[in-house]
């Protein structure tokens, strides 16, 4: 918990991802209590850890958009060779009360259908298929 305008992100967001935990800022104006008690929160709430993805280069036809499926259940699709890493890598904790983003670089002639994620939960293994959709830019003539 960083407190007051000078508090450290680096240091502070830096000690949070090295203990697997959330980083939160209070200035010297906010009620100190609400940052603690979400804090608290992110302690006893459901965390995903060990968080992999990959994208898929074909996919078996899916009923939902998304679908949490065991893992080991039937191999879903194709895994597609992604050269660079994820950033962050590797990815944090997700906790079930805060937003995750995590970035990739794909290649635009290789563009993925699916993406399978996984990690583990508090009850085990969990498996989130979902499919991918990208605008392709259209290339302008002329250039």
């Amino acid at each position: 918990l960083g407190i007051g305008e000078g508090a450290s992100r680096e240091l502070v967001n830096g000690l949070a991802r090295s203990g697997n935990g959330s980083a939160l800022f209070v200035t010297l104006a906010e009620d100190l209590k609400d940052k603690v008690m979400e804090l608290l929160q992110c302690s006893i709430l459901s965390v995903l850890s060990g968080i992999e993805f990959s994208w898929l280069s074909d996919m078996k036809p899916q009923k939902k958009l998304f679908s949490f499926m065991r893992p080991g259940a039937d191999p879903i699709g194709t895994p597609l060779e992604v050269k660079e890493k994820s950033a962050p890598h590797p990815i944090p904790h997700v906790f079930s009360t805060r937003l995750s983003i995590v970035y990739q670089s794909l290649d635009p002639k290789q563009l993925p259908v699916g993406l399978k994620i996984s990690g583990k939960g508090p009850e085990g293994d969990v498996m989130i298929i979902g499919h991918t959709y990208f605008k392709r830019e259209r290339e302008s003539e002329g250039n």
